[in-house]
């Protein structure tokens, strides 16, 4: 799989400077081979909408570009990036707070917001609640240390 990726991701690369090249029907093969060659539903649907944004090359500089950039850079750090779909892959439990966090504050911009100090506690609780076995001695731990949570 992670072979598969890292293939596609040199093939939207080749695809993309084809088209900066003014390439576009041999940038636009490039991405329908790439898509050939794959199995998993989540990187076809990233090479469809690619597709999409390389029809003409009107829509390819309005739009393709930039797409195909954040793609690169979303696969290339395998970090979440913003593509403007709802693409989950690299996303984490944080970002999807912070995201909320974030849409909450467009709502309701006079609400509080928890300070990003007490993200990580949390955050470090949950992980030490998890490393914990529940016994007689931890749960003294648990008693005395408030903010772990858990089990």
């Amino acid at each position: 799989m992670e072979e598969a990726r890292l293939h596609l991701v040199k093939m939207m690369k080749d695809a993309r400077m084809m088209a900066d090249l003014k390439k576009l029907k041999d940038a636009q093969d490039k991405l329908v081979e790439a898509q050939n060659q794959l199995s998993d539903p989540l990187l076809k649907t990233d090479l469809h909408n690619l597709l999409e944004l390389f029809k003409t090359l009107e829509t390819y500089e309005a739009h393709g570009r930039s797409y195909s950039l954040a793609l690169e850079s979303s696969h290339d750090r395998q970090r979440f990036a913003t593509r403007g779909i709802d693409m989950r892959l690299f996303a984490t439990p944080r970002m999807d707070m912070y995201l909320e966090q974030a849409s909450r504050f467009l709502r309701e911009p006079t609400a509080l917001v928890q300070a990003a100090d007490q993200d990580d506690m949390e955050e470090v609780a949950a992980a030490l609640a998890n490393m914990i076995p529940c016994t007689e001695e931890s749960a003294v731990i648990k008693i005395r240390s408030p903010w772990i949570t858990g089990p």
